[in-house]
């Protein structure tokens, strides 16, 4: 690192004023895991900004981000530890997804952005088809936790969360359509019926659309503009 900041230091038009770190949340897969991998990050960072002030470089910023990691971030800031960090990117955890929820990083009922679809065909008794494919959704099945039990139903991962259906499984996508199978039979969807789905990735289904409704107690409050649609990653 100290070598990299002083060749960055020599270029022309290069200004070097910080060091930033995105900490994962490696094997430990737990609220616990979280903390020690938290704490093992922020040592690293203040040791790293400590060793380059001791040799004149001189940064404004230390910065730490993971939106799994952020509240236990907080807390060791809040406790007076690490008071060389600067700033935190706590990343999509203010909204929420499936994916974020598998790392810890939101609950269920906290995830913020859901995409309201329509039945458009109850004629198979295995499934129905809504009007929102990966055009809509994005095509993340979140295919890292493959291993863990129940990601796969009949061999199909989920796309997404159906809200209030635990019965549905969103198990197969095409470009403007997505088959919603029943996993008990016995309850069948309606034509015409709207169901609310919770994507594995939020950032995906932002970056898809031009506008984001903010919706309270069943009533839209505010419409949000997607100024970099289709711009990100």
């Amino acid at each position: 690192v100290l070598e990299l900041a002083k060749k960055l230091c020599q270029l022309p038009g290069v200004k070097f004023t910080g060091i930033y770190a995105h900490e994962v949340e490696g094997e430990n897969l737990t609220m616990e895991g979280m903390r020690e991998a938290t704490f093992k990050t922020a040592s690293l960072m203040t040791e790293t900004a400590k060793m380059l002030k001791d040799e004149g470089i001189a940064i404004e910023h230390v910065s730490m981000g993971a939106s799994n990691t952020f509240p236990s971030t907080c807390r060791y800031i809040k406790e007076g530890k690490f008071p060389e960090i600067t700033e935190l990117h706590p990343g999509n955890c203010i909204i929420g997804d499936i994916g974020y929820m598998k790392i810890l990083a939101n609950t269920r009922e906290s995830c913020a952005v859901t995409v309201l679809t329509t039945v458009t065909s109850t004629a198979h008794s295995d499934y129905a088809m809504i009007d929102a494919g990966y055009k809509t959704l994005g095509a993340d099945c979140n295919i890292d936790h493959r291993n863990e039990p129940g990601f796969f139903w009949k061999d199909m991962p989920s796309y997404g969360s159906i809200q209030g259906h635990p019965d549905l499984w969103l198990g197969s996508l095409s470009a403007e359509t997505s088959h919603v199978f029943y996993i008990n039979p016995a309850k069948k969807l309606k034509l015409g019926e709207r169901l609310e789905i919770v994507p594995n990735n939020a950032t995906l289904v932002n970056n898809l659309h031009d506008k984001l409704y903010g919706v309270r107690n069943g009533m839209v409050e505010r419409e949000f503009v997607v100024t970099g649609r289709g711009r990100g990653l």
